[in-house]
């Protein structure tokens, strides 16, 4: 214990010392490791929750497929695995006074409740939801009835509320009740695991071939995979930043080591062990990384708790980061404990392994000091 404790008084004494030049740079280094941390997990909080966001969005409204036949009538049966919950509704394209909408009855009050702008989300008989570019395509509101026409019949609705999934996804202009004497007849499938999706595709589309399928996550595919990109870019950058900082630090050790070169050789010669010295290195290279993940991990969540405060700030200032006006939507954010640990763990990692150059001048140091 007292060996360490000596290693952790000379880590101390050669990071941190009262040099002024040294302490600056070296702080320097910790503020860059910092910022780094803090912005990787605030892009990714910020994407991830964009990506829910958008994806919950949808699914309020969708189900994860929808099937309809060219015919008209559904098949009396359909290969769907036992995890999945179908549910018979109505779908397609009915004309209003407006124009040609998407409709569909399929409807789950609970996912549909924070997305309504206006009014209220729970149907009942003789009522409508509204998305909100008909709403303000048709300057319709809450209370206001909607004439709709489907094949061979026309009904009129009340405009219960008014709905709105960000991002401006391709999602129904209207939502009815279940109780249409026409309409398309539709099956609204929802699947508990959504990496079966695929696999179930094929097997409608090769067992019953006149059946049309409409998978969400098709209308969301291209918005979601251009913030995946982003993310990935973005992220990319940040690494580069973390390790460029990291390596500041790595580069911070090696002149430590080459300035004091003359004292660890005479440690070396008084009998210190090489693996002593090393410990010293890596001492070093901890204390900054963990001083830098120790500022940074607050500082990420004080920066996603009040991003949309930094967002305004930024914005009189003329820095427009996540638009609101691009986006559709506030900065939503998702963060987990992995995600925090998992970024904490990369910073640590990139700050030891810069520690190399310093090491091997440490050994090279040891191994020609004179033996005592």
């Amino acid at each position: 214990m007292a060996r360490w404790a000596y290693i952790l008084h000379l880590t101390h004494q050669l990071l941190w010392t009262r040099r002024g030049a040294q302490r600056i740079v070296a702080s320097v280094c910790v503020t860059g490791i910092a910022l780094g941390l803090m912005l990787q997990i605030v892009v990714r909080g910020v994407m991830d929750g964009m990506v829910r966001e958008i994806d919950a969005g949808v699914h309020a409204c969708m189900p994860d497929l929808l099937i309809t036949s060219r015919s008209g009538i559904l098949p009396g049966s359909l290969p769907l695995p036992a995890t999945c919950t179908a549910t018979l509704c109505q779908a397609g394209i009915a004309a209003t006074p407006h124009g040609l909408n998407r409709y569909i009855t399929w409807h789950n009050p609970e996912l549909i409740a924070p997305l309504i702008i206006s009014g209220q989300g729970k149907l009942n008989p003789g009522n409508a939801l509204i998305s909100q570019s008909l709403a303000e395509k048709a300057k319709l509101k809450p209370g206001d009835t909607l004439p709709i026409q489907f094949p061979g019949d026309t009904q009129i609705f009340s405009i219960q509320g008014i709905y709105r999934v960000p991002g401006r996804m391709l999602v129904p202009d209207i939502l009815l009740p279940h109780s249409l004497e026409a309409g398309t007849p539709a099956l609204a499938i929802n699947l508990s695991e959504q990496r079966h999706i695929n696999t179930i595709i094929q097997n409608l589309q090769k067992s019953a071939p006149e059946v049309e399928i409409h998978p969400t996550h098709a209308d969301t595919a291209a918005w979601l995979s251009i913030i995946q990109r982003a993310k990935q870019t973005m992220g990319f950058i940040l690494y580069l930043c973390t390790a460029l900082a990291a390596f500041a630090s790595g580069a911070l050790l090696w002149v430590i080591c080459l300035q004091r070169r003359h004292e660890l050789s005479i440690m070396a010669a008084y009998g210190m062990p090489p693996g002593k010295l090393r410990a010293i290195i890596l001492c070093m290279a901890g204390s900054v990384a963990a001083s830098g993940i120790a500022l940074g991990l607050p500082l990420a969540w004080a920066t996603l708790h009040w991003r949309e405060a930094i967002r305004e700030i930024l914005a009189e200032i003329g820095v427009q980061a996540f638009p609101v006006e691009v986006l559709d939507m506030s900065l939503p954010a998702h963060t987990t404990p992995g995600l925090y640990l998992t970024h904490a763990f990369f910073t640590f990692a990139m700050v030891l392994l810069s520690s190399v150059p310093a090491l091997r001048l440490i050994l090279r140091t040891s191994s020609h000091a004179p033996q005592q």
